[in-house]
This record gives C-alpha cells, structure tokens and sequence, in this order.
C-alpha cells in the first residue's frame, strides 16, 4: 500500500479477510517482503505500526515470536508466545537498550481477528487492541538514539532472518510516520 511494492515468498494466500483481502501465512516459509527499497520507511522517529491479526498458533515450533511486522531488528509488532504469554508487543531498538512494550498475558486469542496497533512517539510505546489500550505486562523505554534501519526491509508474517513466522491471516498493515491518536485508532 501508499505505492510501497511488496513481494510474497513461499506460497502466502489471498483470502477474505477483515478489512478487504488478507494474507494467509502458514507458519513455514510464507512472508511478505513488503518493502526492500522505500525510503519513506526509514529511520521514522515517531510511528504507528498497525495491522488486523488473526493467528491460527502462536508461534511455529521453536520459534516462541511470530513477527507480524519487522523493521530489521530495529522495530518489531510480534505476538509472544513464549510460555503462557500469549500476547502481543511492540519492540523499538536503541543505542543503549531496546525500548519495549507488552500487552498482559492472554490477550490474543487463536481464531479471532484482532486489531493490533503500536504506537512510539521516541519516549513511549502504547499498544492498542481494537481500539482500546491495553494493561501492560512489561513497558520499558530503553536509552540512547533510535537504531538505523535504512539497510533494512520491512517484512510481514516473518523476521528477516525468515525464523519467527506468523501462522494465521494478517490484513490491512499500515505503517504511519506519526503516532496516531486515539480517535484515529478507534
């Protein structure tokens, strides 16, 4: 979307989804590499990752992450599945210690399609579920400047490295250079 080109790999399907057409990952190889060359998606200091996520699993085995968008390490919305955390988070890196926020556990529930935004303004990270904040887990800010991300794509239903892919249907992934407030979130 925005006119950034985005590229499948491993067979992802098109089904109907929540907001129009989704993409349905299986898990194994399916991802999107949604943008490789777009400027406009680079070292954004202030953001809105956003995305309608419906997960069949948690995570494939091994991985204990499904990354639903990733940044090159740098900037991550993820569903957790480590233990009994079934949540999701929202990862920023830093200089001097990653800032990161995560939802409580059992927030995310398998089969139902979740509306997922993080939010960091460059001294906060908010998360959302459909359109209402959520009580946190864990929420840290981290030190030092925002980590480059220039090199890297920007990748759905996987991390770059290709590991923690998502099992389920992803729609309607946006990512803003601003935080969005909370009557454009609703």
């Amino acid at each position: 979307g925005g006119g950034n080109p985005g590229v499948f790999s491993g067979g992802p399907v098109w089904i109907t989804g929540k907001v129009g057409g989704a993409i349905d990952l299986d898990g194994i190889d399916d991802y999107m590499d949604a943008c490789a060359t777009c400027v406009n998606l680079d070292n954004l200091l202030s953001f809105t990752f956003s995305a309608w996520v419906k997960m069949d699993n948690y995570f494939r085995a091994g991985a204990g992450y499904s990354y639903v968008m990733y940044k090159g390490g740098q900037k991550a919305l993820y569903i957790d599945g480590v233990g009994s955390a079934n949540s999701f988070a929202l990862y920023v890196g830093r200089g001097g210690g990653g800032a990161r926020a995560q939802a409580v556990d059992n927030s995310i529930d398998l089969g139902t399609w979740h509306h997922l935004v993080g939010t960091y303004d460059g001294n906060s990270i908010r998360l959302y579920k459909n359109g209402t904040e959520v009580s946190y887990k864990t929420q840290t800010i981290g030190s030092g400047v925002a980590d480059d991300d220039a090199s890297s794509s920007l990748v759905v239903g996987a991390d770059s490295g290709w590991n923690y892919r998502v099992d389920g249907n992803v729609d309607d992934v946006r990512i803003y250079s601003r935080v969005l407030a909370l009557n454009e979130i609703q």
